[in-house]
């Protein structure tokens, strides 16, 4: 009965690994395959490459801004669905929406917004004569302090949209698995809501915080939707994310090996917080 499950994990998952990193180290540029062993001269060319570099640091900035922002908004939103009140079915439905929507469809949502003619955001901040022009959300090349511009926050803000979400319901089915007697225990010892907080509500859905930032860490690191779908990388490269990269270099440059050097060295880095988590997870159990 195993035997489809592990066909399909085989076909889908593990040959596409095996063979990425066996492009790794061979010749391929086109649809010629050269079978020539060059050993690790692709990931030389890869951290040699300045622009890599640089997308790298992008690709780090993006992960590390998009949860800079979207965990105390899906902590503080998780606290206020935590609470009882009417319709709270109702908003606790809406605030998946965000999540559930499809990325082209997000994309075109938040592609409007920030146009540079008919953006209702420019036309707000206009109208509350907070700026003298329309601003280029997603085109400005002027502004910027390292890999932090104008396009990377529209590109954060977007995608803290979509991810908070989830975020929020692993944090809300964590405080609802709190015993309801601690809190009753701190509000006879004269607790207020912030140290209940604080004192109870962090620290018991700490392992679900943790797992839910190594999770989203991940997936940030390796976000290929966002960058492609709202700016294509662009402009000159100030929203270019290593998956985008990938995807460049082996379809549209069709450097298949190179491409692949750069796709084992983002599987390593995803590796890294993946491996010590499991290490110290294990040491506590036993």
């Amino acid at each position: 009965m195993m035997i489809p499950a592990l066909f399909v994990v085989t076909v889908v998952l593990i040959y596409p690994a095996v063979r990425t990193i066996y492009l790794s180290f061979i010749d391929v540029t086109g649809f010629k395959e050269t079978f020539r062993f060059i050993g690790l001269d692709n990931y030389r060319v890869v951290f040699e490459d300045g622009g890599v570099s640089r997308i790298i640091l992008n690709t780090v900035t993006f992960a590390i801004l998009s949860l800079l922002v979207a965990t105390p908004l899906a902590l503080f939103s998780a606290n206020l669905l935590n609470r009882s009140f009417r319709g709270r079915g109702v908003i606790r439905t809406l605030f998946l929406i965000p999540w559930i929507t499809p990325p082209v469809v997000a994309a075109a949502i938040w592609k409007a917004l920030y146009s540079e003619s008919f953006s209702p955001i420019n036309g707000l901040l206009m109208k509350l004569h907070l700026i003298d022009k329309p601003i280029a959300f997603l085109g400005n090349t002027d502004w910027g302090f390292g890999p932090v511009s104008i396009p990377m926050i529209s590109l954060v803000l977007m995608n803290v949209w979509s991810i908070f979400p989830f975020m929020m319901i692993m944090f809300l089915a964590a405080m609802q698995n709190i015993p309801g007697e601690l809190y009753e225990a701190a509000t006879m010892d004269g607790a207020g809501k912030r140290r209940q907080y604080f004192s109870i509500t962090l620290p018991m859905i700490l392992p679900v915080l943790e797992i839910t930032l190594l999770l989203q860490g991940i997936w940030q690191w390796n976000n290929f939707n966002s960058s492609y779908l709202l700016t294509r990388g662009g402009p000159l490269d100030l929203t270019n994310l290593l998956a985008v990269k990938v995807y460049s270099e082996a379809f549209i440059n069709f450097k298949f090996s190179y491409a692949s050097a750069i796709a084992v060295v983002m599987f390593l880095v995803s590796l890294i917080p993946s491996v010590l988590y499991i290490q110290r997870t294990s040491k506590e159990i036993k």
